[in-house]
């Protein structure tokens, strides 16, 4: 809760920090008046997949349209007992926006096997076979690669 009068900064029930922004003093022929304060909400910063688990490499998937590169989704591989397991993740561009939050957390839950995956769409096949080439390179004492059929 912010104490306007204190300026006291306290976090809400999903983390993130609420600070009050003070507005601007507006001038003019109406005379001047003050506003009370804003309040600004700065979400917390997203937790990578590097932090999650050292053993881990990552690579987006991205489409053209119109001329534009987008983001659409996001391959991730790691590194578990001399093993490299491979997840992925694709949103669907005509229903929603690729985030790296939420596309990566699904991708690393595939990877080690805590969400079941299903089979990986035909357009990111050819990406994936190379993605696991890329993580044999990456991962020198990994043994056994692991792709999603």
């Amino acid at each position: 809760m912010i104490d306007k009068q204190d300026g006291v900064v306290d976090r809400n029930k999903e983390g993130t920090i609420i600070h009050p922004v003070p507005n601007k003093q507006r001038s003019g022929s109406w005379g001047s008046s003050r506003k009370p304060t804003k309040t600004k909400i700065i979400q917390k910063p997203v937790k990578t997949i590097k932090s999650l688990a050292p053993a881990t490499i990552f690579e987006y998937i991205r489409r053209r349209k119109a001329g534009k590169t987008f983001k659409v989704g996001i391959v991730i591989g790691v590194a578990q007992d001399h093993k490299i397991n491979v997840g992925w993740s694709k949103c669907n561009v005509k229903e929603d926006k690729f985030t790296y939050a939420t596309g990566s957390g699904m991708a690393y839950e595939r990877a080690i096997g805590l969400r079941n995956s299903p089979p990986a769409p035909l357009c990111i096949r050819t990406q994936l076979r190379r993605f696991g080439g890329r993580c044999v390179r990456y991962f020198k004492d990994a043994n056994q690669l692991v792709l999603p059929s």
